[in-house]
């Protein structure tokens, strides 16, 4: 059995982790990616508020946020982040990818959705109304 193990460089498992942000360097990035890339989506004519930001959270991720967390969410510092089943909504209500909000790539673009996701977004945004 020993004889069939495959041993890998240690070096490489931590050059590779190196590049990986620890918890602490995320959060201030996540905390102004998300209040930037709120502000630059805008709704009717202003840029986007905390309260539609919430409103639009609750329905593509049937959650109960409020505004006190998304306040939280924004600080750089003392504030916990939004679960990691949550960053996914962020970033499609944002229209960024989750790689940005988390500061792996400086690049928002988000990646191509399929025809049958992008109509079902279409169409929930055309229940809501404006």
């Amino acid at each position: 059995m020993v004889d069939q193990l495959v041993a890998y460089p240690i070096t490489s498992d931590r050059a590779r982790l190196a590049r990986v942000p620890s918890a602490l360097s995320v959060k201030p990035v996540f905390a102004e990616r998300l209040k930037q890339s709120r502000e630059a989506v805008i709704v009717s004519g202003k840029p986007m508020t905390k309260a539609e930001f919430v409103r639009r959270l609750n329905s593509e991720a049937e959650t109960t946020y409020n505004d006190g967390n998304v306040r939280g969410w924004e600080r750089e510092v003392g504030a916990a982040m939004p679960s990691a089943r949550i960053i996914p909504a962020i970033a499609i209500v944002l229209d960024v990818s989750t790689d940005y909000l988390l500061g792996l790539t400086d690049d928002p673009t988000p990646p191509p959705r399929s025809a049958a996701r992008a109509a079902e977004e279409l169409a929930r945004v055309a229940e809501q109304g404006p």
